[in-house]
């Protein structure tokens, strides 16, 4: 028995390894672009232009994972978390094997020097953002098929059974970048505007796909990208969740089902619902880049709380709001606004010092919540013809 033991670790290891190989610099991919067989370069899939507006001195503040430091020791008796919040150079940040330098510069020039200021820029970003995510989940399928001779945590086949799946949201937003002349005009939106898209393409059918793209007026020291897996009426897909920053704004795409824009539009209601929305992504499995004098405000004890938060993310609902504040002065600056039972409820979470179980036991339901969803992929897709389409 501990011999099985010691193996499954070592092939978790293993994999976890690989990726991370599969993923650096040194490995060589090809471009990501349609019928491009050249090698692919560090691609940033959020612009050093955007990442400048909130850097310091060159460097931001990023999830630092140490994915294959645990032993058999950490599983049966976990004392801590193998993941920190440490300093990255923008350089390094939000880079991935993409697209070889000819495209990597060609296609996102625009959106590299200028920013977005047409709808072609909206779409660029997005297609940026899922070339990276599919990219992502491509090594974690490379990495288990080569240690356990076998998909385990990834399921091609649930992903492919998705009414809106990521290979497909690649291929549709690339459509949207060689047609539609049109896009290439200039539009306006003031901030705290929602721009809605119902884009189409008759190569590429994801007639369910809406986008939403919105300015806000307060300017969040943090750049962010995410991709959830989602289920609506039994039936699941992708959606894409992009936040960047300007000098003196930010901007917020989300790309999803049709059906699940009534998910997203409550927290557009107000400044306090989208502050608590934001800080709902960070801690829900997303990739960000925060600015680091921001970082600097918080205290020993909440960093240690934020940092074993992101890493037990089963712990939350997705969207439900995060018991802790992270942007403490725009939450300040928010509730003036606001009825003094809401200054009151919000300002708790600036002082909160949140009751959490034991790290043993947060592990324990980690690891139940995992094996769940790997073996629900598995279901699913066993079942796909009575419940996908």
């Amino acid at each position: 028995m501990k011999e099985d033991i010691e193996k499954i670790i070592k092939q978790e290891r293993d994999m976890k390894l690989l990726f991370e190989k599969l993923i650096s610099k040194k490995t060589n991919h090809k471009c990501l672009y349609p019928n491009c067989n050249k090698d692919a370069i560090l691609s940033h899939s959020i612009s050093k232009s955007i990442l400048k507006n909130i850097d310091e001195k060159n460097h931001l503040v990023f999830q630092k994972f140490d994915r294959a430091n645990f032993s058999s020791k950490d599983f049966i008796n976990p004392k801590k978390i193998n993941m920190e919040l440490k300093i990255i150079s923008i350089h390094k940040a939000s880079t991935f094997k993409g697209f070889c330098k000819e495209h990597d510069n060609d296609i996102f020039e625009n959106i590299d020097n200028k920013g977005i200021l047409t709808l072609r820029d909206v779409f660029l970003q997005l297609y940026r953002t899922s070339c990276k995510q599919y990219f992502l989940s491509n090594m974690v399928r490379e990495a288990e098929l080569n240690i356990f001779q076998q998909e385990y945590y990834s399921n091609e086949s649930f992903e492919r059974n998705k009414t809106i799946n990521l290979e497909n949201i690649v291929l549709f937003l690339y459509d949207l970048l060689i047609e539609f002349p049109e896009l290439d005009k200039p539009f306006t939106i003031n901030s705290n505007e929602v721009l809605w898209l119902k884009p189409f393409s008759k190569k590429i059918p994801l007639r369910d796909v809406n986008i939403m793209f919105k300015k806000l007026s307060t300017q969040y020291p943090i750049a962010l990208e995410s991709g959830y897996t989602l289920m609506l009426n039994k039936k699941y897909h992708s959606s894409l969740i992009i936040i960047l920053p300007t000098e003196t704004e930010t901007l917020l795409f989300i790309l999803c089902h049709k059906d699940a824009v009534t998910q997203y539009t409550p927290f557009f209601q107000s400044e306090l619902k989208m502050l608590n929305f934001i800080e709902s992504l960070i801690v829900t499995d997303s990739e960000f880049y925060l600015n680091p004098s921001e970082f600097k405000t918080w205290s020993t004890e909440k960093i240690d709380t934020i940092e074993k938060d992101l890493y037990f993310l089963n712990e939350r609902k997705f969207l439900e709001d995060y018991d802790v504040s992270i942007f403490d002065e725009i939450r300040k600056s928010i509730l003036k606004n606001e009825s003094i039972e809401i200054q009151n409820h919000e300002k708790n979470k600036i002082d909160n010092k949140p009751s959490r179980s034991s790290i043993e036991s947060r592990f324990w339901n980690l690891g139940q919540v995992i094996e769940s969803s790997r073996l629900k992929m598995q279901n699913t897709t066993k079942q796909s013809s009575q419940y996908i389409t």
